[in-house]
C-alpha cells in the first residue's frame, strides 16, 4: 500500500465516522421530539379535561321552561357529559402505556393513573346522577336525591381539576427538562 491508499482509507474511516456521528445525533433528536410530542399531547389532553363542562345553566329553571320535555334535556346532556368524560378516561389510558416506556419511574405516570381514576369516579357520580334523573322523569320532578347527585358530581370535578393541574405541572417540568 501506498501513500495515497493510506490517505483513502483515512477518508474513508473519516465519512465512516462522521456518518455515524450523524446517524447517532439524528436518533438523539427524534428521540427527544418523540419526548417533547408526547408530553404535550399530555398536556392537552388534561387540559381537555379540565375545561370538558356542559354548559354552566342547564339545570337552571329558566332553561327548564323553555324546553317541552326538560328533565330530557338535562338527561341528554348528562349523557354528553358522561361521553366526554369517558372518551377522556380512553384517551389517558392509550397515552399511558408510550408514557411508561418512555419516562419510567416518574411521578407523571402516578398522576396520570390518579386522573385515570378520577375520570372513571367522575364517570359513576354522572351515572348515579342519571339514575335519579330517570326515577324524577317518571314523577316529573328533581328529587332531593337528584340535587345530591349534582352536589356530589361538582365537588368530584374540583377533585378532578386538581388531578389534571398535578399531569399538566408534571409534564410542563419534564418538558422543561428536555
Amino acid at each position: 500500500m501506498d501513500i495515497g491508499d493510506w490517505i483513502t482509507l483515512a477518508a474513508v474511516v473519516v465519512a465512516l465516522g462522521i456518518g455515524v456521528a450523524s446517524i447517532l445525533h439524528t436518533q438523539s433528536l427524534q428521540k427527544q421530539e418523540r419526548k417533547e410530542r408526547l408530553l404535550n399531547e399530555i398536556i392537552e389532553w388534561a387540559t381537555e379535561t379540565i375545561e370538558w363542562d356542559i354548559e354552566k345553566d342547564y339545570f337552571t329553571e329558566k332553561r327548564l321552561r323553555e324546553a317541552d320535555k326538560p328533565l330530557l334535556v338535562i338527561l341528554m346532556q348528562l349523557i354528553r357529559l358522561s361521553e366526554g368524560f369517558r372518551s377522556f378516561k380512553r384517551k389517558g389510558q392509550l397515552i399511558l402505556r408510550p408514557l411508561a416506556l418512555v419516562f419510567k419511574h416518574q411521578p407523571l405516570t402516578d398522576f396520570m393513573d390518579e386522573l385515570i381514576y378520577n375520570l372513571q369516579k367522575h364517570v359513576e357520580l354522572i351515572g348515579l346522577q342519571e339514575m335519579a334523573l330517570m326515577n324524577d322523569i317518571t314523577a316529573q320532578t328533581l328529587s332531593n336525591e337528584f340535587n345530591s347527585a349534582v352536589n356530589e358530581v361538582t365537588n368530584h370535578k374540583k377533585q378532578l381539576d386538581q388531578s389534571a393541574t398535578k399531569v399538566i405541572s408534571e409534564a410542563t417540568k419534564l418538558k422543561s427538562k428536555l
